[in-house]
């Protein structure tokens, strides 16, 4: 007579060898995709917000410039006495000061703290120069002030850019 002998635990021990480096192979492709797709994820949203940053950036860096414009022609026309032209120049500062006032407002969102003081106190200046309009030395204070801000905007920018920080006198120099 035959005796009947167990094959199962072998067979099992043959079933295991293959499972398991599938298995291995499974779960660590599977950790390695979360992985990559998490990084991706995060590098994408990095990217997005470095791209938020650098456009405000731009839009305060615009904004400064404008407004040096705007101090430089509102004390030319007062010092003139064109009323006039004081209240063009009133009225078209009135019609984009919302764009301006919520471009200030985000710099709590972007901007480094250097930048955020020397907003804040180029926008004092500003203010104080355009609420006392016939001191001329007021409206100069505020433009260089204006300029010492734009110095701070700048470098912070080539800082993220990873360009290197100017001097005073190098932007000078080149206007």
């Amino acid at each position: 007579m035959l005796t009947a002998q167990d094959t199962s635990p072998a067979l099992w021990l043959e079933i295991g060898k293959v499972v398991t480096p599938a298995l291995l192979a499974g779960i660590g492709a599977w950790i390695g995709g979360k992985w990559s797709v998490s990084r991706e994820t995060e590098k994408i949203r990095n990217e997005r917000a470095f791209d938020q940053r650098l456009d405000w950036y731009c839009r305060a860096a615009r904004g400064i410039v404008q407004m040096q414009w705007f101090l430089r022609d509102f004390q030319k026309a007062v010092s003139a006495g064109d009323v006039a032209k004081v209240k063009q120049l009133t009225a078209a500062r009135d019609s984009g000061k919302v764009a301006l006032e919520s471009d200030q407002r985000e710099m709590v969102l972007f901007a480094s703290r250097p930048t955020i003081a020397a907003l804040n106190r180029a926008n004092t200046r500003a203010s104080k120069a355009l609420k006392d309009a016939t001191e001329v030395s007021g409206a100069e204070d505020a433009v260089r002030e204006l300029g010492n801000a734009y110095l701070v905007v700048a470098n912070d920018v080539r800082e993220h850019l990873g360009i290197e920080r100017l001097t005073i006198q190098e932007v000078s120099s080149t206007e």
